[in-house]
């Protein structure tokens, strides 16, 4: 009896674990498969958003204000720099605004 025992022990072994395999296989090709599902819709979601960003209404830009030529007095420019000034002038300035928050 003891003998029949230790005969069949190894065989139910290895029968539960090939059970516990396939279940434990199973399981986790359940969970990759719930994943892939949350992670589709989450994408599109966050393409729906993405959307909506680009073809909401654009948002005005700052106003541009003229500045006048910058004066330095001339004893501190060499001809060079005097030269240089007339060639690339300043030509606007922008005038940071605070915006509203956006959101979603």
């Amino acid at each position: 009896m003891i003998g029949l025992a230790m005969d069949k022990f190894p065989k139910k072994k290895m029968a539960e674990n090939e059970e516990f395999r396939c279940t434990m296989q199973q399981a986790i090709a359940t969970q990759f498969s719930s994943l892939g599902g949350s992670l589709i819709l989450n994408l599109q979601q966050a393409q729906m958003r993405l959307f909506n960003v680009v073809v909401a209404a654009p948002m005005p830009l700052p106003p541009i204000q003229l500045q006048p030529p910058v004066s330095v007095p001339s004893t501190l420019l060499t001809p060079t720099h005097t030269q240089m000034l007339r060639l690339n002038p300043p030509r606007h300035t922008v005038i940071p605004q605070t915006l509203p928050p956006y959101s979603l």
